[in-house]
């Protein structure tokens, strides 16, 4: 039996048996998941059907009751009302929705005026009005004597209705208990429903009653709305034409619907209803909304019949079970196949194994677009130093996360990367340092492997070490660096000797044919800026010996600079330096500041008829220092704006030592002069 067996089925074909097996059990199982979705779908959908006619519902028994707050407007922007100029404004009103059967003006009469009442309706062409009531067997008879009565005065309606006019609605007692209720409330009151006794059809509807207050009247307090009530804005309201006003235009083909008052009796309870008694239901497709319609909650309820969930099923369920089990079929097929095919794939596996082995750079196949590693030879392995287990299969920049590669996961710029996207040949240079803490170039070269469209397949990475030669080039452009930094500072320094040995003498000259004028008139000044001099000179003899100095003999230098200044201009000069005392010992390289402090003075405050001042400061800013030189002096200039020698010369000096690191900028001073400032990293 066994050998039997075999003889139908080989090995090979068992994972195509399961395969087909397995296929079957998931379409069925997915055929029933599909109707349970549909099911779940449809309810979805019929919720958001019902939520979407609920809010028609809704915004149309919204619109109905805002008439009479139109009504309540037309009252508190007129003086006077009269029977023409309401039926003006209410005609406006009545053709844009169906379901107002009736407006009408009550007002409110004391019974010392109901005859001024009935005479007026009688003159406005009303012969037989008169107040009137409905008595047990709901006939109309004159009403009785009261003390104040609440008659339909003014009543516009899409057809003539005069059987209601002069209808005392206080007389009922659900009339009466709705108009004290608006009374005292000051809002809007809804009555439960009702049959319209003294209209044709006999309809199902209620009224809305939204009192109105005497103008300018307080109505503030329950005893305020009592005395200053005038009447009230009375809407009969239809329901079967106000629901049907909502929906019209609306497919709602196998949904019914309903509409109860919660708070109305048991037996007056459902206001509208065209749920047939034929029709069956379904208890899971149902939706409910509570209104808040005034002082009154309404329940509307739709309801799904069994042809609005025939109407909305699909053929996906069948669709999908009949693809299930095609799909299944062919599956095994394909597996059948790919068996065949991975015995194939073993035979050129170890053929390529041996190929990649045999070349002395690593070497990994990576697949395409995945970028998986399929392939590698030895060195890769030795590179990574872990097992080929461990890399294959493994995508590339999963590997390089804490690991050293050999293309140095330059996985931003990867040349894998690159070739995949473009189907063209990528190189990439990377310098990384190596499992051993050497430094080491490698150049990354990928090849694409194509198919007989032009897809790229897999990517062959090549990964060449050129340490030794890459090594001589950096040698070759250090050495040229070296020399031209070296050339740059000799010149540069070359021209700060040159402007010490023209700022100098000048300034000595100056200077002593200042102390010699004053040494007969004023010799205190004389014997000050003499002291100041010597005091210069010996910083600036320091100076010349060295070429790094600190920011304290710096600010030294340019106090007895500017001492000696003060005394030749006197009060048309003022000046400050404020450096803090930790900034002091700084190394600061020499005749950096002193240039920007004589252009402070030559160009802003000796042209300046009442002079200024020259401020001077150091500041530490993160990992820079920045010194400004401000004055209060005429502001910039063509000569400045020109970059004197003085200027050029810092200009040169910081790039020379600093490189592109520290900045020399120029800014307009506030309120006036101008500042100067350098940035130089510390």
């Amino acid at each position: 039996m066994e050998n039997k067996v075999e003889g139908y089925f080989k090995k090979r074909d068992v994972p195509a048996i399961l395969m087909l097996c397995a296929g079957i059990l998931a379409s069925v199982f997915m055929y029933a998941l599909v109707q349970r979705l549909e099911f779940k779908n449809i309810q979805n959908e019929f919720i958001f059907d019902a939520e979407n006619y609920s809010a028609a519902v809704e915004k149309s028994i919204q619109e109905n009751l805002n008439s009479l707050h139109a009504v309540e407007g037309l009252y508190a922007s007129s003086r006077m009302v009269t029977r023409a100029k309401f039926h003006t404004f209410v005609s406006n009103i009545l053709p844009h929705s169906s379901g107002i059967h009736a407006l009408r003006w009550i007002p409110r009469v004391p019974d010392a005026e109901r005859k001024k009442f009935e005479t007026a309706a009688n003159k406005d062409g009303y012969a037989n009005y008169r107040f009137t009531e409905l008595n047990p067997q709901n006939q109309l008879v004159t009403a009785g004597k009261r003390k104040e009565y609440f008659p339909v005065y003014y009543s516009e309606s899409a057809g003539r209705n005069e059987a209601a006019l002069g209808l005392n609605i206080s007389s009922n007692p659900m009339g009466r208990a709705s108009l004290e209720k608006a009374r005292d409330t000051g809002a809007m009151v809804v009555t439960p429903g009702f049959t319209q006794i003294l209209e044709p059809g006999h309809q199902f509807a209620f009224l809305a009653v939204q009192p109105i207050y005497r103008n300018a009247a307080l109505h503030d307090t329950l005893q305020e709305r009592r005395k200053n009530l005038t009447g009230f804005a009375v809407g009969v309201f239809r329901f079967g034409d106000m629901v049907s006003d909502a929906l019209r235009g609306l497919n709602i083909t196998g949904i019914a619907l309903s509409l109860s008052d919660e708070l109305g009796v048991p037996e007056g309870s459902m206001l509208y209803s065209n749920v047939r008694q034929e029709d069956s239901v379904r208890e899971d497709l149902t939706f409910t909304k509570v209104l808040n319609v005034a002082d009154r909650k309404w329940e509307l309820k739709f309801l799904a019949s069994p042809d609005y969930l025939r109407t909305h099923k699909t053929l996906y369920a069948r669709i999908i079970l009949a693809s299930g089990f095609i799909s299944s079929f062919l599956l095994a097929v394909y597996v059948l196949k790919m068996k065949l095919h991975e015995s194939e794939m073993e035979q050129s596996k170890d053929t390529m194994t041996a190929v990649l082995n045999s070349i002395n750079s690593a070497i990994a196949i990576v697949d395409s677009p995945d970028m998986r590693i399929s392939a590698l030879n030895k060195v890769f392995i030795q590179e990574v130093e872990v097992s080929e287990n461990e890399v294959l299969g493994e995508r590339c920049f999963d590997i390089a996360e804490g690991r050293y590669l050999p293309c140095g996961r330059i996985c931003g710029d990867c040349p894998v990367k690159l070739t995949m996207r473009t189907g063209n040949q990528a190189s990439r240079e990377s310098a990384h340092r190596s499992s051993s803490g050497t430094m080491k170039y490698t150049e990354i070269s990928a090849y694409p492997v194509k198919d007989e469209s032009g897809n790229v397949l897999h990517v062959v990475q090549l990964a060449q070490d050129i340490t030794g030669r890459k090594k001589a080039e950096i040698s070759r452009l250090e050495e040229q660096q070296l020399r031209r930094i070296s050339a740059e500072r000799q010149v540069v320094e070359t021209q700060l000797r040159m402007l010490q040995a023209q700022i100098e003498p000048h300034f000595l000259f100056n200077t002593l044919a200042n102390i010699i004028s004053l040494i007969d008139t004023e010799p205190r000044s004389a014997r000050s800026m003499l002291q100041h001099l010597t005091s210069s000179l010996r910083r600036s003899l320091e100076r010349s010996r060295e070429d790094v100095s600190t920011l304290e003999h710096e600010a030294d230098m340019l106090r007895d600079y500017l001492s000696i200044l003060k005394v030749r201009l006197g009060k048309r000069l003022d000046f400050a330096i404020e450096i803090p005392d930790e900034l002091l010992d700084l190394p600061f390289p020499p005749m950096l500041l002193q240039p920007l402090v004589e252009n402070a003075i030559k160009h802003g405050i000796e042209p300046k008829v009442e002079g200024g001042r020259v401020t001077i400061k150091a500041e530490k800013s993160y990992d820079m220092l920045r010194l400004s030189v401000s004055d209060t002096g005429l502001g910039f200039s063509d000569a400045m704006n020109a970059g004197g020698l003085g200027l050029e010369n810092v200009r040169a000096r910081l790039q020379a030592l600093y490189n592109v690191g520290a900045s020399l900028i120029l800014e307009e001073n506030v309120p006036c002069g101008s500042t100067a400032i350098i940035e130089v990293p510390l």
